[in-house]
């Protein structure tokens, strides 16, 4: 696993709830896809093996952790926020609230 320099610094300046549940997530998808390279584009973390295909956010009260090609995630509708053709999420709030079962489910169908 190839960690980026920029990445750990996106994760660095968030505050200490967000940070933990960025490093928490970055471990996780890192794990279930090891071969992933990671960026950031469009100003946040964005992971990709020949395309995009994860990103995490930092937002005032949760960070989102998106996934991008949705027609591959349609088993988790229930389960994925937003509305768009290509792009879902998930809000998390907490280290806590982090499912790794559900995470690692969605991540393995990418």
């Amino acid at each position: 696993m190839s960690l980026a320099q920029d990445v750990t610094k996106y994760i660095d300046q968030a505050n200490t709830s967000q940070t933990e549940i960025m490093e928490v997530l970055r471990k996780l998808i890192h794990a279930t896809i090891p071969d992933l390279d990671e960026a950031i584009k469009w100003g946040f973390p964005v992971f990709s093996h020949e395309e995009d295909l994860i990103y995490f956010r930092s937002n005032k009260q949760h960070v989102t952790l998106g996934f991008l090609h949705f027609e591959r995630l349609t088993a988790f509708a229930d389960v994925l926020q937003g509305t768009g053709k290509s792009m879902r999420h998930l809000k998390i709030r907490s280290v806590e609230q982090i499912d790794e079962k559900l995470v690692v489910s969605i991540l393995k169908k990418l």
